[in-house]
């Protein structure tokens, strides 16, 4: 959301992206491939990640297991448009 306001900032005060600067955004949002210029962003799969915390979850509910196991890191990748 950030990236996408501040597209518009630049564009308002006659700043050209990509061209004078690039922008990059995070989290891929849908509207993220509408904006003008369409924004470069990084796109991240977190469904190992919270599949993950909610077993960790749920075993300090059932077994009070406080020590936590090593989270396994969301996989990403970068999706690349006309803002960088």
């Amino acid at each position: 959301d950030f990236a996408m306001g501040l597209l518009s900032a630049l564009a308002q005060r006659g700043v050209v992206v990509p061209d004078d600067v690039a922008v990059m955004g995070v989290d891929d949002v849908p509207l993220a491939a509408a904006f003008t210029p369409p924004l470069t962003t990084i796109a991240a799969d977190f469904t190992e990640l919270a599949g993950a915390l909610a077993e960790t979850v749920a075993a300090v509910v059932r077994q009070g297991e406080t020590s936590l196991l090593p989270l396994p890191l969301p996989q990403h990748s970068v999706v690349v448009r006309r803002s960088a």
